[in-house]
């Protein structure tokens, strides 16, 4: 088939900027996995619209080639670039990509400190989301990062108390989270744990009240 004049040009301009996206772009495997090896650090280079090949895929949820380009770069890949892998630790968790996020932080040591637009850590994701391979990291963790508020107030307790996220809480406690610290709308996490446990209490005697009630108007109706 033939092409119009100028259509070759107008496809060199939209197709990736590097070699390694347009091997990324085209599926071509072998030469991705070569470029790759011969410098990794492509693959976390940034390009002219903000983002390096890792958060092109995070961003396009393409998790699979994700996962495979990733497991073909060395442990410390992150170590050169400016954020230390930070974003792509963030759109992963956005896209609840829990082993990659597990892999991001223990084999690669991405910058967990990162945050995203609400000023959320790994650990508001992973105490609401009930992630427990991330409860080793919340473990290891001192105070201020346990604390650390995003911008509605609300630290990694308040999202595991609000889901109920038992696990969480209890490692949270332990690493040393301050159940009264409140946000912004005044609400502490202790109040919504204690919430979750007053629920589960009164549950068994709500649905015994609702039972009693159940019968109790059967046998109104069978009597009149």
């Amino acid at each position: 088939m033939l092409m119009p004049w100028g259509s070759k040009v107008a496809l060199e301009e939209e197709a990736p900027r590097t070699y390694l996206h347009r091997a990324s772009s085209l599926e071509w495997d072998s030469v991705l996995g070569v470029v790759l090896k011969s410098s990794p650090s492509e693959a976390v280079s940034t390009e002219r619209d903000g983002y390096n090949l890792l958060e092109r895929y995070a961003y396009h949820r393409v998790k699979q080639r994700l996962a495979q380009t990733l497991d073909k770069l060395p442990y410390d890949v992150f170590d050169t670039t400016p954020d230390r892998g930070s974003r792509i630790l963030i759109l992963c968790a956005q896209q609840v990509w829990e082993r990659i996020v597990h892999l991001l932080v223990h084999k690669y040591s991405t910058d967990d400190n990162a945050t995203d637009v609400a000023g959320r850590t790994i650990a508001h994701w992973a105490s609401q989301l009930q992630w427990q391979s991330l409860l080793a990291l919340i473990a290891s963790k001192g105070r201020p990062w346990i604390n650390k508020a995003g911008h509605d107030g609300r630290t990694a307790l308040h999202p595991a108390a609000e889901h109920r996220n038992e696990t969480a809480c209890e490692a949270l406690l332990q690493a040393g989270a301050d159940s009264l610290l409140r946000d912004k709308a005044g609400v502490a996490a202790e109040q919504g744990h204690r919430a979750i446990v007053s629920l589960l209490l009164l549950a068994p005697i709500q649905d015994l009240g609702h039972m009693i009630r159940t019968r109790t108007a059967g046998v109104s109706c069978i009597t009149s």
